[in-house]
């Protein structure tokens, strides 16, 4: 008896081999099915082909066993009659044809609903394949999007992105704000307002005015700063330069050696919320009355 075993099955012996090869590329499984099937690609594909090389050894096999009988038959002297094999429509064609299965047009009468409009029936027919499993395609899709971003920790959900967002801008306004920080234009200075600039400006203060200036700005060794009476200006650039360049003659170190711009910027600005804070223990009003002049802005 002849047997066929060509280059083909050679090769497709030889491509059994590969899965396990492969599985040696195994890492460490993650914490999601994706991580995991992401960091075994080789794997994954492996079982793939391994899968697709059963099949096809097991029709090579088959192959082989009919040819075997037929050469084995023939050399009995034993007639062979072909038998025609009636080919099935496949699976994708059944449905086709099934979705298309119209009511023909000499029994509309039998699904007419009876609403007519401006001549134009409505009829109990199907609806075109194309949109029928467009629809069907919309839902499953709805159901792995649920599942993905609300039911699992694969995806972020809208407000998990939206969060992710806010972390990320502010601390692109942060590194922005570093880059800035030998860039202040000391003319046209910004006070600092926002809440969390202003708690971090106070536990500079804390560290490095209140031993003087007291914890609450009443005043000690160094001036009041929560009355409107100021030794060296009141302005918030007055307040700055001050900082700044200190007061050598009074015992006030200057802080630019050891501040930036930006910390002498939001100290200034968190000195200036001191005024009418009325804590106890004031010390008496030292310097110049200063009043905050508020520039009005005249309408186009």
């Amino acid at each position: 008896m002849k047997t066929i075993l060509n280059h083909k099955y050679i090769t497709t012996l030889a491509l059994v081999v590969m899965p396990f090869l492969l599985m040696a590329q195994s890492k460490a499984k993650s914490n999601t099915y994706l991580d995991w099937a992401y960091d075994n690609i080789f794997l994954v594909l492996g079982v793939i082909v391994f899968i697709g090389v059963g099949f096809t050894l097991w029709n090579a096999m088959n192959g082989i066993v009919e040819h075997q009988k037929r050469e084995f038959l023939r050399e009995q002297g034993v007639e062979i009659t072909p038998v025609k094999e009636v080919k099935k429509p496949s699976i994708f064609k059944e449905l086709y044809d099934k979705a298309w299965s119209l009511v023909p047009i000499d029994r509309e009468a039998d699904i007419d609903l009876g609403h007519d409009y401006d001549g134009i029936r409505e009829l109990d027919n199907r609806l075109p394949p194309w949109w029928v499993y467009t629809f069907y395609l919309t839902i499953f899709i709805g159901v792995g999007y649920l599942y993905v971003y609300h039911g699992s920790d694969i995806g972020l959900s809208q407000i998990e992105e939206y969060e992710l967002a806010m972390e990320e801008g502010e601390a692109a306004k942060e590194a922005f704000a570093a880059r800035q920080t030998n860039s202040i234009d000391e003319k046209n200075l910004v006070a600092i307002t926002d809440a969390k600039g202003l708690e971090k400006a106070h536990g500079i203060y804390i560290a490095n005015c209140a031993a003087c200036h007291g914890a609450e700005g009443q005043g000690g060794v160094g001036p009041n700063m929560t009355d409107n009476y100021w030794v060296h200006g009141g302005s918030l650039s007055d307040v700055y330069q001050t900082i700044k360049n200190g007061v050598p003659e009074k015992g006030m170190i200057a802080w630019k050696a050891q501040m930036q711009p930006a910390t002498i910027l939001s100290l200034a600005s968190y000195i200036k919320t001191l005024q009418g804070t009325n804590p106890p223990n004031q010390k008496a009003q030292e310097g110049e009355l200063y009043e905050e002049v508020l520039t009005a802005t005249t309408p186009e």
